[in-house]
């Protein structure tokens, strides 16, 4: 029984740093911003390259980002701002320390991150993230 409620504290805790990190929170809502606007207007909006990624049949599949801390810095804090929320990074060098540290636990959340090599000396962080299938839907019956 005491290993069961173990168990079940470590699911609790390992849920709460999913669903805490703010890394994921700021990276999911900038997909929400790509789903919304589009690859081009999100480019000019948030500074960042983004692709929805859909299958054959036009169904959203996942989602790509792609950016220099910098410019994932400045894309955060555009959001922020619009939001009316405060940003836990404060620079281009905390946000790639964080990220990096923060890798096991995006992966947790959805996100897979890694480094896209460098431009003019800086690493290009590049993330992905697969939509999670919804259940089928079954159709509702009147009676």
């Amino acid at each position: 029984m005491l290993t069961r409620w173990i168990e079940l504290q470590e699911d609790l805790a390992s849920e709460w740093d999913r669903e805490s990190n703010p890394t994921a929170y700021w990276l999911d809502a900038l997909a929400m911003e790509l789903e919304a606007v589009g690859s081009e207007q999100f480019k000019r909006v948030y500074y960042v390259n983004g692709a929805l990624v859909k299958n054959e049949a036009g169904e959203l599949t996942g989602i790509h980002l792609e950016a220099q801390a910098k410019y994932l810095l400045m894309g955060f804090e555009r959001l922020a701002k619009e939001r009316g929320h405060k940003l836990p990074f404060t620079s281009p060098t905390q946000l790639g320390s964080r990220v990096s540290n923060d890798a096991g636990l995006l992966a947790k959340s959805g996100w897979r991150w890694k480094m896209e090599g460098t431009v003019r000396g800086h690493n290009v962080h590049e993330f992905t993230k697969a939509m999670e299938e919804s259940p089928p839907c079954e159709p509702s019956r009147s009676t």
